[in-house]
């Protein structure tokens, strides 16, 4: 294999990671994380869209959710990646 096969490999293996990855965080990923009733993670997901003016049922990212419960974003990550 040559070294630029290997860098396009590389780098297609890293954007497929990247694709993998979910956007938003959904109330079974935060009841994972907190140990928490699917009740509480409801409700956090209400509290978070309420404060950054997201409709009632609006998607939340990670990164939202990573703001607003000040939890680092590659532990969360972790979490949601193990399904």
């Amino acid at each position: 294999m040559h070294s630029t096969d290997t860098a396009v490999s590389s780098r297609f293996c890293h954007y497929q990671a990247m694709l993998t990855k979910r956007i938003c965080i959904y109330t079974k990923d935060i009841q994972r994380i907190t140990g928490r009733s699917e009740r509480y993670a409801r409700q956090l997901l209400e509290n978070i869209r309420r404060e950054y003016g997201k409709p009632t049922g609006g998607l939340v990212t990670v990164q939202e959710f990573c703001r607003y419960t000040k939890i680092q974003q590659q532990e969360v990550e972790i979490f949601i990646e193990k399904e």
